[in-house]
């Protein structure tokens, strides 16, 4: 299993059409790429969460236009394609008491699972990472 340490944003905003287009706007004009993106809502408010290249970027260029953001750590995790990954990490992580706050990704036709993963404890996360 490869990871490596990323740093997650989310932005809060109104939920409705063009809020998703705003932000990305925002970032690709100062030539932010996004390496994962998700979205939820809750009624009327909105939030676009994201992984970022040019992390120390990313809170300025944001706050210049007059949106608000929140940072956290995170990691990109690769598994392996097939079944019992996922749960093999979970399991895991669960037996050093590292709770999994959010966790989203994809799966290729061929290759690699690819995660975002946001934990409690990245300290933790990260010698569990390690053994793995």
């Amino acid at each position: 299993m490869d990871y490596k340490q990323v740093h997650f944003f989310s932005v809060p905003c109104e939920n409705r059409p063009g809020a998703l287009s705003h932000v990305t706007h925002v970032l690709s004009k100062k030539g932010i790429n996004l390496l994962a993106v998700d979205t939820t809502n809750l009624n009327k408010i909105g939030f676009v969460h994201f992984v970022a290249e040019k992390k120390g970027e990313v809170t300025g260029v944001l706050a210049e236009a007059g949106l608000a953001v929140f940072g956290m750590e995170a990691f990109f995790v690769e598994l392996q394609n097939r079944p019992g990954q996922l749960a093999a990490l979970a399991k895991a992580l669960s037996h050093k008491s590292v709770n999994i706050e959010k966790v989203y990704g994809t799966t290729p036709a061929v290759g690699p699972a690819r995660l975002v993963l946001i934990v409690d404890n990245p300290a933790k996360a990260r010698s569990v990472l390690k053994s793995l």
